[in-house]
């Protein structure tokens, strides 16, 4: 597998462990423990903060060089691009309202919050099952070599090599699991 379409797939499978980590903060919420709150809020900040802004931009730069390859495949691309919009004012909007739980629950929050996770872990499904397969079969090493070029490495501040400090708690939490 390309580096590029591991490192892709890298992020999909930390981020299915965040969306676990959000459920199970959310399921507690409902039965009146807000102590896993504070660690939902920290996975949104990261979720805002690395996915939004490094992962999808460079999905849609892969997928734009899939649909100039394949243009069969711009329904789903256009799809998912339109995805990765929602999904980062979702995500900030999901965000905002686990800071104002700390002063008492927003109504909102729990549907809010499922509903996050559940259009996300669907999204990552689809681009797993359907579009980085084809992107495995149609792209060639000139594809690779041009992507190489166009992107810009973002080095992940939770599972990358370098863990940031604003973020300790939270790694601890996903090792303890």
């Amino acid at each position: 597998m390309h580096p590029i379409m591991q490192a892709l797939h890298e992020d999909h499978v930390n981020v299915a462990r965040l969306l676990e980590l959000i459920e199970e903060a959310l399921h507690h919420t409902s039965r009146g423990d807000l102590s896993r709150l504070d660690l939902a809020h920290q996975a949104m900040r990261y979720m805002t903060a690395y996915p939004d802004i490094y992962h999808h931009p460079t999905e849609d730069i892969v997928f734009a060089a899939l649909v100039r390859r394949a243009p069969e495949t711009r329904q789903i691309v256009d799809q998912l691009s339109a995805e990765h919009e929602l999904l980062g004012s979702s995500g900030t909007q999901f965000l905002s309202l686990l800071t104002e739980a700390r002063a008492g629950i927003p109504e909102s929050l729990p549907a809010t919050g499922a509903a996050y996770v559940d259009t996300l872990r669907a999204h990552m499904n689809i681009e797993e099952g359907r579009v980085f397969p084809i992107i495995k079969v149609v792209f060639g090493h000139h594809d690779w070599d041009t992507l190489n070029e166009q992107l810009e490495i973002a080095r992940d501040p939770l599972f990358g090599p370098q863990l940031k400090s604003s973020y300790q708690q939270l790694a601890r939490a996903l090792t303890d699991r």
